[in-house]
């Protein structure tokens, strides 16, 4: 699991975003507001998943994907 060998796509997003990890495997998605507060977790098994966001307030978030102790930050903007 490398810095290139995630996606995240459907940016900016209003109803949903796709995150994926090329190489497979089971990693977790957070998803924190500005405050750094966390507002979702999803652990994710497969090679390409959809997360809805829809539930979220129109703003800026830092997506979190978390994989064999490495963590990798993005992000996300819902308008």
């Amino acid at each position: 699991y490398n810095k290139e060998s995630e996606e995240l796509s459907s940016y900016p997003a209003n109803q949903y975003f796709n995150i994926g990890n090329k190489n497979g495997g089971y990693f977790r998605t957070e998803i924190y507001n500005i405050a750094g507060e966390l507002i979702l977790s999803k652990e994710i098994d497969s090679n390409n998943s959809r997360i809805e966001c829809n539930t979220l307030s129109p703003g800026m978030y830092v997506v979190c994907i978390v994989s064999d102790s490495k963590k990798i930050f993005r992000k996300l903007i819902i308008q």
